[in-house]
């Protein structure tokens, strides 16, 4: 539970974070975690691929688009900015750190033993989404829509 919890806060933090340095001290962090569990192995390096266009990408947008600071190079119409070098590492590390918690998370299976726990009330939920669908067409208040979904729910359980 304690790991769970770790990795629930790293997720927090790199979303929430946008000093370069702490990013990078997080980023470090799940790195060696993931060294630690063997889990960076060819496989998960070759699905990488793929994110790295995402990532080359989103830097280059965040390059381009933040336009305010100082002047770094200045291209014809284009201007690169400190404040988007800046923002482009950031949002580069913020991925990257959400790639190496996912195959944490993956490893671990953290994921999946949280979601069996809660599956047979997803299951009902679907299965009573018609059900919901006509109660909103005979135009009833949704707080009794709901009400009606989660009594319904209760009794299958």
């Amino acid at each position: 539970m304690l790991l769970n919890n770790f990795f629930l806060l790293l997720v927090i933090l790199t979303i929430v974070f946008y000093d370069v340095k702490s990013m990078l001290v997080m980023l470090l962090i799940v790195f060696f975690i993931n060294l630690y569990k063997k889990n960076i192995n060819i496989k998960n390096i070759k699905k990488l691929k793929y994110s790295i266009v995402f990532i080359i990408i989103s830097f280059v947008f965040q390059l381009i688009l933040n336009n305010y600071g100082e002047i770094f190079y200045s291209f014809y119409s284009i201007n690169i900015y400190y404040q988007g070098i800046k923002f482009g590492f950031v949002t580069t590390i913020k991925i990257l750190n959400l790639i190496l918690i996912s195959w944490i998370i993956d490893y671990e299976k953290i994921l999946p033993n949280l979601i069996s726990k809660y599956s047979k009330i997803v299951k009902i939920a679907i299965n009573n989404v018609p059900y919901v669908f006509l109660l909103f067409k005979e135009n009833k208040n949704p707080k009794k829509v709901f009400e009606n979904l989660i009594k319904k729910i209760y009794k299958e359980l």
